[in-house]
This record gives C-alpha cells, structure tokens and sequence, in this order.
C-alpha cells in the first residue's frame, strides 16, 4: 500500500481533531446546563482552524521541500528547528530562554552540521 505524505497528514489531524473534541465534550464542568455538543461548538473557534489550516500546509510544505534535498541535509535541517523555535519564541515575547539553552541549541547544531560534512 503506497500512501500519499498529504494523506497521512491530514488522517493524523483529522484523529488529533477528533480525540481534541472528545476529550473537551468529556471535561463539562459538572455545573454546567450546556450539552457536550454546545460546549464543543463554543470551544473550537475560527482561530483553531486558521492554525489547523497553516500547521497542515507547513508540514506539507515542509515534507515537499525536504523530498528535493539530499537525505543528510534533511536530516541537518530537521534536527536543527531548535534554533529558530528559540529565536522566534523570543521575537514573540512567549519563550524567555536562559543563555545556557542558547549555547545547548548551538552546540546542538554545530553537531549536526559537523555530523553531516
């Protein structure tokens, strides 16, 4: 059986959806008058299918553009996510790294990148 990467992405987050939705109908606070299904409506908002939609394309995006590259630069360049995920939590104001993880995130990928000359 020969699977598309699209189709497994999104059979992977059509499950994830589908477990978020059960776990949030099972958690009603036990309070509340509202159905399971009332609360699942209010809790998934137009702003979880704007990130559902750019997180597909990015791992889609993502995995087309590493089938073009050589097979130790694909896996250089997915090792090394620790250094824009810093640099970008921290442009964003929601990750303060201390400098100690700075140097582990370089020295992370100083390795890969020697790992794989």
């Amino acid at each position: 059986m020969n699977l598309s990467v699209s189709f497994v992405l999104c059979f992977q987050y059509t499950i994830a959806m589908v477990i978020a939705a059960v776990i949030v109908a099972g958690c009603k606070p036990s309070n509340s008058n509202k159905s399971s299904m009332e609360m699942l409506g209010e809790s998934l908002t137009y702003d979880d299918l704007v990130v559902a939609i750019f997180s597909y394309c990015s791992m889609s995006f993502s995995n087309k553009a590493m089938s073009l590259a050589s097979p130790p630069f694909v896996i250089l360049a997915k090792s090394s996510k620790v250094i824009p995920v810093i640099l970008v939590g921290k442009l964003r104001g929601v990750y303060n790294p201390r400098p100690m993880q700075y140097m582990v995130a370089v020295v992370i990928t100083v390795g890969l990148v020697i790992f794989n000359i």
